[in-house]
């Protein structure tokens, strides 16, 4: 394929079956057009997206997952790469990790530091395949422990949840915000998980169910804990967890509901993945969890940020659920 004869450009209306067609090629998926527009939505700005083009047709795609993280309380704008792939008729390794570069060097021109995002990333659950890398461009930083937890027998609750009581959120949950603004003291470097972000990221799925919950207590009306449930195969999983670490009855009423949702949907096992929460990954396990069998290592690459950013310093404390690794 002649490198020359690609047009390599920003997203433009009425590329979305074009890029969901090559994508469902590239990942051996069946993703609907529907299911597309709810993963990347319109917004004022336009869609972060670039793609390579060879008469017509997507040879290679990248697209950012707007976030707004929280580094030391201070705000810093970023976009998760994801969906990056080059087809393979663009030739061996070498040609589709330069197209790669190409495409990467395209959205940080088009959306990096200085434009859009002060932070351009890659955090993915395992290793990348194929000739789109991100480490055949950016660095890639050690992330804190993540861990896969799964439990299979609930057993007792402990008496600290019959304090706290469990309500299904809505699509706009307005106590989120306040719940963030009282969590934020326990996680230094996390995505902001207020209602904004509820709403963007849990609700509107045109396919999924997600079970969406948030804990009060019992006699109060501000919120302690939110938690995102979703069955996959035979498991109940935790995509979504932020909790105020003053009320650990409320992190103990949602595995307790895990449990019960699980008996409810016909799941033989629970499954969570934590990092950066040390304090709720030990709570966790004495309410049963333990280590799953497989463990995922995932990875931070950074492609660009804005300077006086210590991304090393953010990766190493970062707070991470399935939410983050699955880049929405």
């Amino acid at each position: 394929m002649n490198a020359d004869a690609i047009e390599i450009r920003a997203f433009r209306a009425g590329d979305e079956t074009g890029i969901n067609d090559s994508s469902n090629r590239a990942f051996e998926t069946d993703r609907s057009l529907e299911v597309w527009s709810w993963r990347f939505p319109t917004s004022p700005e336009g869609r972060p997206i670039i793609v390579a083009l060879r008469d017509g047709r997507v040879v290679a795609h990248l697209a950012g997952v707007a976030s707004r993280l929280e580094v030391g309380g201070h705000p810093i704008a970023a976009a998760n790469v994801v969906d990056p792939f080059v087809v393979a008729e663009v030739g061996d390794a070498a040609a589709r990790v330069e197209l790669w570069s190409r495409t990467a060097e395209a959205f940080v021109g088009a959306f990096g530091p200085g434009r859009r995002f002060d932070l351009v990333c890659r955090l993915a659950p395992g290793p990348a395949e194929g000739g789109a890398d991100a480490a055949a461009f950016g660095r890639t930083l050690t992330l804190p422990p993540v861990t896969t937890l799964g439990r299979r027998d609930t057993g007792r609750s402990p008496w600290r949840r019959l304090a706290y009581r469990a309500e299904p959120c809505r699509d706009w949950e307005p106590r989120l915000d306040d719940l963030w603004n009282r969590a934020r003291r326990s996680y230094p470097a996390a995505v902001v998980r207020d209602a904004g972000y509820a709403l963007d990221r849990h609700a509107g799925h045109p396919t999924v169910r997600r079970h969406r919950f948030v804990v009060l207590p019992r006699f109060g009306r501000r919120a302690a804990a939110f938690a995102v449930f979703e069955s996959r195969g035979d498991e109940c999983c935790w995509i979504d967890l932020v909790w105020d670490h003053a009320h650990p009855g409320a992190l103990e009423l949602l595995a307790h509901i895990s449990g019960r949702l699980a008996r409810q949907i016909g799941a033989a096992s629970e499954r969570l993945v934590l990092g950066g929460d040390p304090e709720g990954r030990a709570r966790l396990e004495s309410l049963g969890f333990a280590l799953a069998d497989e463990q995922p290592q995932p990875r931070l690459t950074v492609l660009a940020c804005a300077p006086g950013i210590d991304a090393a310093g953010l990766a190493a404390r970062l707070y991470l659920t399935a939410a983050d690794l699955e880049g929405r």
